[in-house]
């Protein structure tokens, strides 16, 4: 330990020794470092962000469509699944009389077909083959008399079917000969033609931008729909991303299930990537003014401070050559009113000089006297005036020399010592709220962050009173012994709300906790307490057990305190009180005494 300080001490002496204005020149160029890397690194980050946020909005439009496309194709082959079970129909395919077939296609095949229809309204047209393939039955858009080839065991989606100006799919149905629960054969094939309107509807509004394009292929390849923009079979590149922003297409392309069917989303990149560039060209200007402001500071610094000094130090050197030489004042700021109380220092100091020397060392002697006096008396009687205003002047000397986190810690140390001292023993929610934030801000230094304190106080009990010096010492109490004892990080939250008509308050860590054995003891404090009004003597866990006593002095039997723990998770501490209660000074002060 006295090695780490004795190298602090030896890189604080070297710091001590560089000129201020090379010092201001480091800064200066460090500065400009950091920031034009920072803008690089932003700019990055940004780049990467956008790139994956796009990627993955990409991706889940194109599922959204081919979950969309699959859950259609299902009620499709439901409807095909229901016609190959259909004993009608699989008895006009049996039945070798043309009367008896005529009398069921009018009487039974129609009202079926129309039933159909009527689930799927995109169907335009059912036809029935015989075995041979050869048209027995169209209800609806004639497509063919006769089938080429037909179809194996299973249901088949066919690619883009022209007939005329009308754009249709096909689905083909094999159907057998059913006899009761049992298939004997293969009886005819049934075609389902389905306008191609169907499929459009399905893709409409889905497309990313409105220059993209969504586009469904058949079998062959062929382009069955198309939404957005119309692109050329060499555009469509791999399925991925182009990694240059501004070049090519991501394509995202997909087989829709139980179909031959390709589904294939474009995106192009200069779109997509189009609030990047308007982001980065955002994040350019703020970093310009931002640039602006700083090199604003540091001129303003040099003009203001470092170059009076300059002066200044060139004026002393001179003085000491010539005495009744005086320093000219160019400004009335506070450089300025510096250089004129040095004028009338020497002034002073030349008044002085036509003294008698004998007179002047008595004087001097006596006011060294004096000085000493005070000095001591000032040791002896320290006040909180006094440290306030030390904690001050420290806090504006680390903003003069730019070192914020000295300057912030100076201010939590002022704000939390005169808390302490100052005023009633009790305060508001808000005031001993604005307290734990300084002993967090405290904490946060002493301990390099390692421990943070989250405080969730709610809006309503914000102007509630309640005495001093009982959440902090939790705090404090939860820190030191429950998280410092473990060699990772912790976070200890403080809640202050109204339950029940109730003021509550939980202190709550995530350290070491305690045992049964170590709970049991500290409870069987409190109860001993409550049984004799009586401080323990053992030092460990007193702490606790004095806070107890302020909140039992203070709210009698309508306290309720609660101590629970558990070894490896942490501790919590739950107070319930009145709320509404009324404050007086010469009832409080007792207790915090």
């Amino acid at each position: 330990m006295e090695w780490v300080k004795r190298k602090i001490r030896r890189v604080l002496d070297l710091l001590g020794k560089v000129r201020f204005l090379t010092m201001y020149y480091w800064i200066f160029a460090i500065t400009i470092l950091i920031f034009t890397g920072s803008l690089a690194v932003t700019n990055g980050i940004a780049k990467k962000g956008v790139r994956r946020e796009y990627q993955e909005y990409n991706e889940s439009l194109f599922e959204q469509a081919q979950g969309e496309m699959e859950r259609n194709v299902k009620e499709l082959i439901q409807i095909a699944y229901n016609i190959m079970s259909n004993r009608d129909i699989n008895t006009y395919l049996n039945t070798k009389s043309l009367s008896e077939r005529s009398r069921l296609l009018e009487d039974v095949i129609r009202l079926e077909v129309s039933n159909i229809k009527a689930i799927k309204s995109s169907i335009e047209a059912i036809a029935l083959y015989d075995e041979n393939g050869k048209m027995v039955a169209n209800l609806g858009t004639f497509y063919k008399d006769k089938l080429s080839e037909t179809v194996k065991d299973s249901i088949v989606f066919s690619s883009l079917i022209q007939i005329g100006t009308k754009r249709y799919f096909g689905i083909r149905v094999p159907l057998y000969n059913i006899d009761k629960t049992q298939i004997k054969g293969r009886c005819g094939e049934c075609l389902i033609l389905i306008n191609m309107s169907y499929l459009d509807e399905i893709l409409e509004g889905r497309l990313p931008t409105s220059d993209s394009s969504f586009v469904l292929k058949g079998e062959d390849g062929q382009i069955m729909v198309q939404q957005g923009v119309e692109l050329e079979e060499n555009k469509l590149g791999t399925e991925g991303q182009s990694e240059n922003l501004n070049l090519g297409w991501s394509i995202y392309q997909g087989n829709v299930s139980k179909t031959n069917w390709q589904l294939v989303l474009s995106v192009p990149n200069n779109t997509l990537y189009q609030n990047l560039n308007y982001l980065q060209r955002i994040n350019g200007i703020t970093y310009i003014i931002i640039g602006g402001l700083l090199l604003a500071f540091f001129v303003v610094i040099y003009a203001s401070i470092l170059r009076p000094i300059r002066e200044q130090t060139l004026f002393m050197n001179y003085y000491a050559k010539n005495r009744k030489s005086r320093m000219e004042v160019k400004s009335h700021n506070e450089m300025g009113v510096l250089a004129e109380n040095l004028n009338a220092m020497l002034d002073d100091i030349d008044c002085l000089t036509e003294e008698n020397i004998r007179s002047k060392e008595q004087i001097l002697e006596a006011n060294y006297q004096k000085k000493q006096s005070e000095l001591v008396a000032y040791r002896n009687q320290i006040n909180p005036h006094f440290m306030h205003n030390t904690f001050e002047c420290i806090r504006g000397m680390a903003l003069l020399y730019e070192v914020p986190d000295i300057a912030e810690i100076a201010e939590a140390l002022s704000r939390f010592f005169s808390y302490n001292v100052r005023g009633k023993g009790y305060a508001t929610i808000r005031e001993i709220a604005d307290h734990i934030h300084d002993y967090a801000s405290i904490i946060g230094y002493r301990f390099m962050n390692k421990y943070t304190i989250s405080i969730e106080i709610e809006e309503e009990v914000m102007d509630q009173y309640m005495p001093k010096m009982i959440l902090q010492p939790l705090v404090e109490n939860a820190v030191f012994h429950g998280l410092e004892p473990k060699e990772e990080s912790g976070n200890v939250s403080v809640f202050v709300g109204k339950e029940k008509d109730r003021l509550a308050i939980r202190v709550q860590d995530s350290g070491c906790g305690m045992d049964e054995k170590e709970l049991e003891a500290l409870q069987v404090k409190l109860k001993e307490y409550d049984r004799t009004s009586l401080l323990p003597l053992q030092k460990h866990g007193i702490g606790m057990v004095n806070i107890y006593r302020r909140l039992r002095l203070f709210y009698g039997t309508q306290l309720e305190f609660n101590v629970t723990s558990k070894v490896g998770e942490g501790t919590q501490i739950e107070i319930l009180v009145p709320m509404n209660m009324k404050m007086e000074e010469e009832n409080v002060s007792g207790i915090l005494d």
